[in-house]
């Protein structure tokens, strides 16, 4: 899935947790970082909110690590 994160194929992920994107702390960074070159644009989950200020991507980074 990380593979096809381009603007030209797509630009967000749908998940059910934030704690469902990253196994360990290389998939943690590569979203980290896709989201702050705005390659990923979009995060949505039916149960979490991501906040639309720049301390909603620390908040989404925070539930990675709350297995």
């Amino acid at each position: 899935m990380m593979g096809k994160m381009s603007p030209a194929k797509a630009q967000g992920i749908l998940a059910w947790h934030p704690d469902r994107l990253a196994r360990n702390a290389v998939d943690a960074g590569r979203i980290v970082y896709l989201l702050d070159r705005n390659i990923l644009t979009d995060l949505k989950f039916p149960t979490f909110l991501v906040p639309e200020y720049p301390s909603g991507t620390f908040h989404v980074i925070d539930c990675f690590w709350s297995k």
